[in-house]
């Protein structure tokens, strides 16, 4: 509301001072050109308006495309910028992003959560931090064996997990006409009406239940504390 007030009030400004400088042109060069320097007219004396009205006249009957010159091309101009200012308001672009609303930060911030669940337990963010070129394999097996046992742990504590498709990998299954396609992701040859019929190359996953510990204050996005020993 205060945007479209600010915005009202931009063009009304805009629109007044076109009008007003629009006067002053025309005023100024009739002056110049009826050479109206008499004491009475230029100090407010008797019948002003209608000595301004003659010399318009006379200026537009003589010099016409200067008339018009300066009359109508501020019009324009100041017309056209009040027209532009309020199509910029309407368009539906927001001046600023909007802020994110509280579902989308919630979630967010649960996202964060997790993954400060999963550092803490299983410390998955220092494994994928790790430099692992300079380890042989068994050595990164051995470290991945241990991130593995502490993330699953700590995902089967907080979340139920399930296969989108029950059918195991590589079998043959059919997909009806009324599948989600955000359930479902058909790859390979695909063309034509469903059903479908093809191998399942994986399963998916799917979340049927979450239990997250309740937020607490601090910064979610310090997934994992500096740990300082004192000696």
């Amino acid at each position: 509301m205060r945007e479209r007030s600010g915005r009202g009030a931009l063009i009304a400004t805009t629109v007044v001072f076109g009008v007003v400088l629009t006067a002053a042109n025309v005023i100024g060069l009739a002056l110049l050109t009826e050479k109206l320097h008499a004491p009475g007219f230029i100090l407010g004396g008797p019948g002003l308006a209608g000595k301004i009205a003659a010399a318009s006249s006379n200026l537009y009957s003589q010099y016409p495309a200067y008339f018009w010159l300066f009359f109508a091309l501020p019009l324009v101009l100041f017309g056209f910028t009040a027209l532009l200012i309020g199509l910029r308001g309407d368009s539906g672009a927001p001046a600023t992003a909007a802020p994110a609303t509280p579902a989308a930060a919630d979630r967010g911030t649960r996202a964060l959560q997790l993954l400060g669940i999963l550092q803490q337990e299983g410390r998955l963010i220092d494994f994928l931090e790790e430099d692992i070129d300079a380890y042989s394999d068994d050595q990164v097996g051995a470290a991945a064996r241990t991130v593995h046992g502490g993330c699953r742990k700590a995902l089967h504590e907080r979340m139920r997990i399930r296969r989108v498709h029950d059918a195991d990998d590589g079998a043959a299954v059919e997909i009806g006409a009324d599948y989600d396609p955000l359930r479902v992701r058909l790859t390979g040859n695909v063309h034509g009406q469903p059903p479908f019929r093809g191998t399942l190359e994986h399963g998916g996953w799917q979340v049927t239940d979450l239990r997250l510990p309740d937020l607490t204050g601090g910064d979610p996005a310090v997934l994992a504390p500096a740990e300082v020993e004192i000696p």
